[in-house]
């Protein structure tokens, strides 16, 4: 087979990955959507918000569950070293569920913070570090001091991403347009694990967003948001 034919093969692939869990982000949403209503998991409007009702909220588990899956089952596949997975699962794991509990009891901003940090800290140590980091014209960091500042990095992220939810479709869309952007240049670098997590995390999303479309019957919630962020 040549180099084409097994590019096109996997491309093949990657969309059948994507579709497969736009229809289980789908499915799941409308359980998550049933649960939380049933548990009172709303989104009560306030000064700062763009909606007028209350919305339910906690629908990004769905997105976090299929991705989560589809991490194990690339590594199983052996499309990904363990390091790398462990590093996924156990920070995006640990982010998605305080998020989660967040959205339903809500979660001291404190601990939240240690938590995400913890993650960020987690991923970090499984990747083996980080080589260096530069800083425009300061430079280049290296040694203990990159790490710390890529730990921070994923902690900003993470938050930074959460002000979309909230804004009708906004942070569905653009995981849509970054997973499948993300998944075509990792084909193209030869990372097919990676991708094929990227066009999961598209899927997923697509099939959020048809919950998610204006006027959302449901909102990510910090679940959804923050796992996405990190």
């Amino acid at each position: 087979m040549s180099y084409h034919q097994t590019d096109l093969s996997t491309a093949v692939v990657l969309i059948a990955v994507a579709i497969a869990a736009m229809l289980l982000s789908w499915i799941a949403t409308t359980f998550v959507r049933l649960h939380t209503i049933r548990n009172a998991m709303f989104d009560v409007p306030n000064q700062r918000s763009s909606h007028s009702t209350p919305t339910p909220r906690g629908g990004g588990a769905a997105i976090a569950s299929v991705a989560l899956v589809c991490v194990a089952a690339v590594a199983v596949a052996r499309w990904l070293p363990y390091r790398v997975a462990i590093a996924l699962l156990g920070g995006g794991g640990l982010v998605a569920i305080v998020g989660w509990l967040d959205d339903r009891h809500h979660v001291n901003a404190a601990w939240r913070a240690v938590a995400h940090i913890c993650a960020a800290t987690w991923a970090i140590a499984w990747l083996g570090g980080v080589e260096y980091v530069r800083l425009g014209h300061l430079g280049v960091i290296a040694g203990y001091l990159s790490d710390i500042i890529a730990v921070l990095a994923i902690v900003w992220m993470t938050n930074l991403y959460n002000f979309m939810d909230g804004i009708d479709g906004l942070a569905a869309i653009e995981t849509i347009f970054v997973g499948a952007v993300g998944s075509g240049i990792l084909l193209l670098g030869g990372t097919v694990g990676l991708a094929v997590i990227s066009a999961s995390l598209a899927g997923a999303a697509a099939g959020f967003f048809i919950w998610n479309r204006m006027p959302a019957r449901i909102f990510m919630g910090d679940v959804g948001s923050g796992f996405l962020g990190f």
